[in-house]
């Protein structure tokens, strides 16, 4: 089954606009099209950017539908831990991104889904593709469910 593992930005886009790209994927990975990788670190910047007051007037979810999504998540996803993964230089030159890359390096992903153009200029780290969230939903759209 193709993994992936997504930025904190695919979760904003989707809390802003569930019928978006975003939300069609949660949608294919609640129907297990793919695996979905994260980290307790992605997992935790996602809960504190959704409860961001300047992100709230955006989305307007409340405490407890951000609760449930984070809940979901937990329960339902791949966690794997990022501490001692080495994480390749060409990575490293936004430590924004470090968090994600070791992510995907750990999970052992196909494909990082994001919306960071610095990651995208790099196109592949490590054998791991570097998609806008509409390229990944092509693909996993495409991919017959006996190929998963």
């Amino acid at each position: 089954m193709m993994r992936a593992t997504f930025d904190t930005n695919v979760f904003v886009k989707y809390a802003i606009n569930p019928k978006g790209p975003s939300g069609a994927l949660l949608e294919l990975w609640h129907e297990q099209r793919f695996d979905l990788v994260l980290s307790s670190e992605i997992l935790e910047e996602i809960e504190q950017v959704l409860h961001r007051k300047e992100l709230r007037a955006l989305h307007r979810r409340s405490d407890q539908e951000i609760d449930t999504l984070m809940k979901d998540l937990k329960t339902a996803i791949r966690v794997v831990p990022v501490s001692d993964v080495d994480v390749p230089a060409l990575a490293r030159r936004d430590p924004d991104d470090l968090v994600l890359v070791a992510t995907g390096k750990a999970g052992k992903v196909d494909y990082i889904v994001t919306r960071d153009e610095d990651l995208h200029s790099l196109g592949e780290v490590e054998g791991m593709k570097v998609v806008y969230p509409e390229k990944f939903l092509a693909i996993v759209r495409t991919t017959k469910t006996d190929d998963l």
